[in-house]
């Protein structure tokens, strides 16, 4: 089974982390990528010792842009295509394997879906 590069928990979530870094104006998950990290974000689960509750990971893609900062991508848990993210741009672009495109901008904790031009 494929791992993201970090598993960790903020405020009682927890989050798989596939980290990428880059030069570049932009890196691009493509689908393989973007399925292997779904396929181990439902896969994975933890119970809490504490009330028995089932915890499966959030799926999170980390970018580093070098010399310009970091950004982080929610990777909605159905999602089937690939996923590009531009240093210059506040939302990623998640593509389809289709011909339709639909993108996800990064809310605060939520995404909320915006159609791309």
């Amino acid at each position: 089974m494929a791992k993201p590069d970090i598993i960790a928990t903020d405020n009682g979530e927890l989050l798989a982390i596939e980290v990428k870094s880059t030069r570049k104006k932009y890196v691009m998950l493509n689908q393989d990528q973007v399925d292997r990290l779904l396929q181990f974000c439902r896969r994975f689960m933890v119970k809490c010792p504490k009330c028995g509750v089932e915890i499966r990971p959030k799926p999170i893609l980390a970018v580093r842009f070098l010399n310009r900062g970091w950004k982080f991508v929610e990777v909605p848990e159905e999602w089937s295509g690939s996923i590009i993210v531009r240093a210059d741009e506040a939302s990623p672009r998640l593509l389809r394997s289709s011909l339709s495109h639909t993108g996800f901008e990064a809310g605060s904790s939520s995404l909320k879906k915006k159609a791309l031009k």
